[in-house]
């Protein structure tokens, strides 16, 4: 039987023989995406017409329309079960990116410093994307925010992992492609700072306070007192700013 994957963690896509498909209708993308978010449960017909139509009321043709997009899932590869009134798709974390996604997660908050780096870093790379791209509604939306404080809890783990071995480089990278998507999280930009000044990079690090500050006073706010202390301290050129010194700093989630 040919191997088939699936993905959340960015546009909805599933894997048959390490080859990525995008189904190419949107009404198939919300069918597979609300199936893979009963993780394996039965999902019943009139939850995806409610996640095909959101607040519109469904045409008379809905129940077709929710047939044809599983046809055209199963025509791409996708294992996709019938009963009556509903379908499922089995899922596992050896099948499904945001459960592998959760269990390396967890795994990384207990180990020590080098094995907590290797596990989030693979935790990240399973992310391609914004999470559940291009879908709306209500239960969309609670698993995307979910996924994405799993999303910023991995980063963090990684980058503590990374600062305290000394390694700041993938740290950087990996707090700056993430700080795109979301620029607000005061928290990773101070970690992004700490490690742009411990890595002799101390002009960038003022720059991403710079650049956050900029943004928040097109909303009438400031950043965190914790976040202008370091500003300051990275100023002066403190001394006292080394790896040890993130432990203690509390900076704003």
């Amino acid at each position: 039987m040919t191997a088939v994957r699936y993905g959340i963690l960015g546009p909805v896509a599933l894997w048959r023989d390490n080859r990525e498909v995008h189904p190419a209708k949107q009404r198939s993308r919300i069918v597979l995406a609300r199936l893979l978010l009963g993780h394996g449960n039965w999902v019943r017909m009139e939850t995806l017409i409610d996640s095909l139509y959101l607040d519109r009321t469904p045409a008379r043709s809905a129940r077709t329309q929710v047939q044809k997009a599983i046809m055209e899932l199963r025509a791409l590869g996708a294992r996709v079960e019938y009963r009556e009134g509903g379908y499922r798709v089995p899922t596992s974390r050896l099948t499904l990116d945001s459960l592998e996604f959760m269990s390396l997660v967890e795994l990384a908050r207990k180990g020590p410093a080098n094995e907590s780096a290797t596990l989030a870093k693979r935790a990240l790379r399973l992310v391609r994307g914004p999470i559940l791209d291009g879908m709306e509604g209500g239960e969309f939306r609670l698993v995307r925010l979910e996924l994405q404080e799993r999303h910023a809890f991995a980063l963090e783990t990684f980058c503590d992992a990374e600062i305290e071995l000394g390694q700041y480089s993938d740290a950087i990278i990996e707090l700056s492609r993430f700080l795109v998507e979301q620029p607000y999280r005061e928290h990773l930009v101070g970690k992004l700072m700490f490690a742009l000044h411990l890595a002799g990079r101390s002009g960038e690090a003022l720059t991403a306070f710079s650049d956050l500050r900029d943004k928040l006073a097109e909303l009438g706010a400031l950043p965190a007192p914790e976040l202008r202390q370091l500003n300051e301290r990275i100023l002066r050129h403190d001394p006292c700013i080394t790896p040890n010194f993130l432990e203690n700093l509390r900076l704003p989630s």
